[in-house]
């Protein structure tokens, strides 16, 4: 298998991965890998072949007009060539450069030669897992004794029985506080209280465990009781009332505990049911959501204060929506027009630009395209805006005459710098089905690299003036700049956006959206590489507009005088 990139040429970037035995190579589209037949001109319709021939990859010249070079050999002509594991050619001493990567080699091939490892080395197998459950055993230190399970608060009660009851909590704190409980539960005999200091008198019954497990109380409580209980027999207090105040204080921690437990589950509860509410909120269609937003944006006035959370709201749905493309399309596919010069009854092959409608008679483009329409005038012909997808038969499509034009005052054609490329054209009676959506200054203060964009416009080799279809293109902003391509001192010299969307002669003038759906940009060119391929596509800011004065009557257009100079 092999995988083929395009580094240079109109097509720079794509990247095709092959199985087969013969790997064909040119501009035709009939090849395997199929370069651009109108800006790739180096490159013959075939002009190489990769063959699988003895276990090796070749590279063939198939009677190419250019030849085909490896630049990686001081760029040397071949007829035939056997590929490493990466390697380069060229077709044409000019053409596009391709990269190949050899994924797999043919049946038979040397591993060696294509980077396969020559051994496998053995490792160490891990040793096995511990059993489950498996504790390794604890060793006491030198000299002294290996540990034993802690002792219960019987075994302090015997101490208790040669010394004081302070002697006796010293050695239930040396206990296991279960041990601790079980041992307060358990009553001293008669003669332990006699060989204890101060015991009570002689006829006290001993004293029975009640039925029943213990209650259980933290540690904490558990220290606070047994200072109680020491104080209590300091006042002469018996074991039964000392026993009878310990299963008190524990009953009336145990209600308290229980008491915040019901606070937390019901909380739990609560916060549960919030989330599901959430939940199902959102599984709601965003789509619908957005008509619900939308429709309620319309009954609201311009200054209301609502209007900017429902705003907020809407720009949210963005990212939620995964078929914003096609929303974005559908939305704004009666504001797209075709602009087309007309030689009388004639228009095939007229038209050069894209242009949509930002009020009823009013539709914005490129000032290069408005160059352009002066040209056309001034050869005769009338300039006419051919509605986006609206020959549904075999007639003309739905056809607007343009009654002026104006570029903006600013833009310079082939000037040395990039100058305001904007332009607007006036329709002469009809008015336009839809408009578009344009951004505010807050929405383009948002506008920053990254940014997912959406271009739709009518690419030259698409374009059909009896039929125009527009085309969606994806994009992302990849800078915004000032007009010599450097950082913006401010938000008014920002309007150049540099994007990556694939844009041909024809999309100059078309829409660039965010993903709101409003117009924040207007395609404009590309920059050209020293190889002539245009890789860095660049738009102008959609509120460059505001700075052209043009009269929106529908009073027939007035020709204006060719200047001598463009650049003036």
């Amino acid at each position: 298998m092999l995988r083929l990139t395009v580094l240079s040429g109109a097509r720079a970037g794509s990247r095709v991965e092959i199985a087969r035995p013969v790997v064909r190579i040119g501009r035709a589209p009939d090849n395997d890998l199929s370069l651009d037949p109108n800006l790739d001109l180096d490159a013959s319709a075939h002009h190489a072949e990769i063959r699988a021939d003895a276990g090796t990859w070749v590279l063939v010249d198939v009677g190419s007009r250019n030849g085909v070079f490896l630049p990686l050999d001081g760029l040397r002509r071949i007829q035939q060539h056997a590929l490493g594991a990466h390697d380069q050619f060229q077709l044409g001493p000019q053409g596009p450069r391709v990269q190949v990567e050899v994924l797999a080699p043919p049946p038979g091939a040397n591993a060696q030669r294509y980077g396969a490892p020559q051994h496998a080395w053995p490792q160490d197998a891990p040793p096995p897992p511990a059993p489950w459950g498996h504790q390794p055993a604890m060793h006491a230190p030198h000299g002294m004794p290996a540990a034993s399970p802690m002792p219960g608060m019987q075994g302090s009660m015997q101490g208790s029985m040669h010394g004081s009851m302070q002697g006796s909590m010293q050695g239930s704190m040396q206990g296991s506080m279960q041990g601790s409980m079980e041992g307060a539960r358990q009553a001293p005999t008669q003669e332990a209280f006699a060989a204890m200091p101060g015991a009570a008198p002689p006829g006290i019954p001993p004293l029975q465990p009640p039925p029943g497990p213990a209650p259980k109380m933290g540690q904490q409580t558990l220290l606070a009781h047994v200072g109680a209980m020491l104080q209590q027999q300091r006042r002469g207090k018996s074991t039964i009332e000392i026993k009878a105040m310990v299963e008190k204080e524990t009953k009336k921690a145990t209600g308290k505990l229980k008491a915040i437990i019901g606070v937390l589950v019901v909380a739990t509860l609560a916060a549960i049911a919030g989330l599901a509410v959430v939940a199902l909120r959102a599984e709601k269609d965003p789509a619908e959501l957005r008509k619900e937003y939308e429709q309620a944006l319309k009954n609201l006035a311009m200054n209301d204060p609502k209007r900017k959370e429902l705003e907020k709201k809407l720009a949210g749905l963005a990212g939620q929506d995964g078929n914003i493309g096609r929303r974005i399309y559908e939305e704004n596919q009666k504001a797209l027009f075709m602009l087309v010069a007309h030689h009388g009854k004639k228009y095939e092959k007229g038209g050069f630009c894209t242009a949509f409608a930002i009020r009823p008679r009013l539709l914005a483009s490129n000032a290069h395209c408005v160059k352009a329409a002066e040209d056309f005038e001034d050869k005769g012909a009338d300039i006419w805006v051919h509605l986006n997808e609206s020959n549904k038969g075999s007639g003309d499509p739905k056809m607007f005459k343009v009654a002026r034009h104006e570029g903006h005052p600013k833009y310079r054609h082939h000037g040395m710098n990039i100058t305001p490329d904007v332009g607007l054209f006036v329709l002469e009676e009809d008015d336009a089905p839809a408009l578009v959506k344009v951004a505010d200054k807050a929405d383009l203060k948002k506008l920053g690299t990254g940014d997912s964009l959406f271009v739709i416009g009518f690419p030259g080799r698409t374009m059909d003036e009896g039929s125009p279809v527009a085309v969606f293109m994806f994009s992302h902003v990849g800078r915004v700049t000032d007009a010599l391509g450097q950082r913006a001192e401010s938000f008014e010299d920002a309007w150049l956006i540099q994007h990556e969307g694939q844009t041909t002669p024809g999309t100059s003038g078309s829409p660039i959206f965010n993903g709101e759906g409003k117009v924040v940009a207007i395609n404009a060119g590309g920059l050209l590489e020293s190889n002539k391929q245009s890789v860095y596509k660049y738009a102008m800011r959609i509120d460059l507009l505001k700075d052209i004065d043009v009269d929106e009557g529908s009073a027939p257009k007035k020709k204006k005088k060719k200047k001598s100079d463009d650049d003036d």
